[in-house]
């Protein structure tokens, strides 16, 4: 049997640069100067020490920082009334504002306010002094603003409130950290040596209007690249309010206000998208013809990934080159951590959406986007049908079926889902561990649960890796080999071993010397020939890695991308 010569190469993917995530300035922060007398021995502005200013904002509902009785309210952490960059001292807190970035060596690189400079106030409005924050071209774990709740970096104990209230806005989304004696570096007051800074937190959508955000402390989780912990609320050291950028040249601009503890639960579980899913199962369909999307593809090549636009026509021109088909593809979700990607385990699956409240076992999350979401959207109203497929490592599957169905089921245009069968149990490339009939049923049991029409798409290129045969299977083999005479002798062969349909993922670099020079057209000439030479073709898509040879992008040049 002829083995597979293509292997994919390693994925920088977002969670590497979390190798560097940040050590924020939060070492003595009451040492710096603050501009304001000596005489004012409690960081609230004022010449006293009774803790209040003229203008705290407070949970009385009169904005003054105090309560009915004149006194300060023991909820209010800052307000930042007084101008400085001290957080109020009282109740055991006397720490201080922050501001950091990743340190990006580039021109074009800059945040204000400047870390070199520290923390300063802006004004919101009304001559409303707030914490204040905008920049941008940060490629590493982004940048931030924040507090810590001691000037000494010890620990604070905040285990009798249920979560922090504020007012925001801003032109991004962010997200909320507490780093904890858990997840922080040794120098930031933590016990983490390595690993470090995997804080627990929760990502807010802001708008441009100041709005005051609810955030309860169960429901805060890790993003998963780092050393997994419980979250202790009452061993706190700061709250980070950050923008990670992750690899992308994107600018932020943001602001945040009045920041509270509050004392009981606030905020209800978020309910399910609406949607019944797909109407159409496999059966229903002729042929599907598309593409295989990842991340890495582009990664590799120092290309940002395309817009979805460009995936509904790459798959509505793949389809009106066959008969009968159907656009669609394969949407890749999670990818497998290697040994020398992995930050804090090789074999976790590497999501592309953000945490939706689970623990982070031998899972990695995004921190800020969902990398899905906007595609399917579109999907829907085109009519694609895409298989959501993951590189499941270690990972416990059901929960991955659970985590991506709960999350995307209702859309019209997935069709189910797949799976690599070469990164099954792998922590290294050709690692290869076959599925297990018995725990393969169970998947096929639990997708159905969530819609009767869904498939189960398994890839790998030697037949001994697939398991039992199905109705709602489809085996979808991704060879590359050296020759055309030898690789459509394998497909026919592949074809000839199951019952259940087959499908083929073609293009790969390593056979491109070939088929690039057979047709006009390879995706209409070699696609073709698949259909007829193997009758129980269900499925043909166009490997990423050479997508754009064969369907370049609109209105600019391979070259002007990179």
């Amino acid at each position: 049997m002829i083995k597979k010569t293509c292997f994919r190469i390693a994925s920088v993917f977002f969670v590497v640069v979390l190798l560097i995530v940040a050590s924020s300035c939060v070492n003595d922060p009451r040492s710096e100067a603050t501009g304001e007398s000596d005489s004012d021995t409690d960081g609230d502005g004022d010449s006293d020490s009774d803790g209040d200013s003229d203008s705290d904002a407070d949970s009385d509902g009169d904005s003054d920082g105090d309560t009915d009785t004149g006194e300060l309210d023991p909820l209010l952490i800052d307000n930042m009334d007084d101008g400085d960059h001290l957080i109020i001292a009282h109740q055991g807190r006397d720490g201080a504002w922050f501001v950091d970035n990743d340190g990006t060596p580039d021109e074009a690189s800059v945040q204000f306010p400047d870390p070199e400079n520290g923390f300063e106030t802006s004004n919101c409005g009304d001559d409303n002094p707030c914490a204040h924050t905008y920049g941008e071209g940060f490629m590493g774990w982004g940048s931030v603003i924040g507090l810590t709740f001691t000037s000494d970096m010890q620990v604070y104990d905040a285990s009798q409130y249920a979560g922090i209230r504020f007012k925001a806005k801003g032109k991004n989304p962010i997200r909320l950290d507490f780093a904890t004696k858990d997840t922080a570096f040794e120098s930031e007051g933590g016990l983490c040596e390595a690993y470090c800074n995997d804080s627990h937190g929760k990502i807010i959508h802001l708008t441009e209007e100041m709005t005051e955000y609810y955030v309860d402390f169960d429901e805060l989780f890790q993003l998963g690249w780092g050393r997994p912990e419980a979250f202790k609320p009452g061993e706190l050291l700061n709250i980070r309010f950050s923008f990670p950028s992750y690899n992308e040249w994107l600018a932020f601009d943001y602001a945040i206000d009045d920041v509270y503890f509050y004392a009981e639960d606030h905020n209800d579980p978020e309910d399910p998208e609406e949607g019944d899913g797909t109407e159409e199962s496999l059966d229903d369909l002729e042929l599907i013809a598309g593409f295989r999307a990842s991340p890495y593809a582009f990664e590799e090549q120092g290309l940002p990934f395309p817009e979805p636009e460009y995936w509904v026509r790459v798959a509505k021109e793949m389809a009106a080159m066959y008969p009968g088909a159907t656009p669609g593809g394969v949407w890749i979700i999670g990818i497998v951590a290697l040994d020398e990607e992995s930050i804090f385990h090789s074999g976790a699956c590497m999501l592309r959406f953000p945490n939706p409240g689970v623990e982070t076992h031998n899972l990695v999350f995004e921190p800020l986007f969902d990398r899905n979401e906007q595609a399917l959207d579109l999907f829907d109203q085109e009519g694609l049908k895409v298989w959501l497929q993951v590189e499941s490592g270690i990972s416990d599957v059901p929960n991955l079926i659970d985590m991506i169905f709960t999350k995307y089921g209702h859309h019209e245009s997935v069709l189910g889902f797949g799976f690599d069968v070469e990164w099954n149990q792998a922590t290294e490339p050709s690692d290869d561990h076959p599925v297990e009939d018995a725990e393969v049923a169970q998947w096929m049991t639990q997708l159905k649960g969530y819609n009767e029409n869904y498939s189960m798409m398994f890839k790998h290129w030697l037949p001994e890796m697939m398991p039992y045969e199905d109705p709602g299977f489809i085996f979808l083999n991704d060879s590359c080999i050296d020759s055309f005479d030898n690789l459509m002798g394998e497909f026919e062969w592949w074809g000839e071993q199951f019952s259940v349909p087959s499908g083929f993922q073609i293009g790969y670099p390593e056979d491109q010397y070939w088929w690039e020079e057979m047709w006009d057209n390879p995706v209409d000439g070699w696609g073709n020939e698949i259909i007829d030479r193997v009758p129980s073709t269900k499925a043909i898509l166009w490997v990423d890695f050479t997508i754009y040879d064969v369907f370049p992008p609109k209105n600019c040049s391979i070259d002007s991308l990179n």
